[in-house]
């Protein structure tokens, strides 16, 4: 990927209604399809990956096993 990300294609945006800029979900078309997905957080830093391996959060989150894992995960933390 190159150091811009502004030929990106936007997919979605998650917002917090916060002031500090939100995560975006992007396709890269120029990229190589292991990286194709990209995932840019609050400070401009950034993710890359497949198609596939979206598909598979995406199954995980529809299921409810990504909430349960998450939730528990935070629950540890605190």
């Amino acid at each position: 990927m190159n150091s811009s990300l502004d030929h990106l294609i936007p997919v979605a945006t998650f917002c917090d209604q916060c002031t500090c800029g939100c995560p975006r979900l992007s396709v890269d078309p120029a990229s190589d399809p292991s990286a194709r997905i990209v995932i840019t957080d609050d400070f401009g830093h950034f993710i890359q990956l497949s198609t596939a391996q979206l598909m598979s959060i995406v199954a995980q989150a529809q299921d409810g096993s990504l909430v349960r894992d998450v939730t528990a995960a935070v629950q540890q933390a605190e």
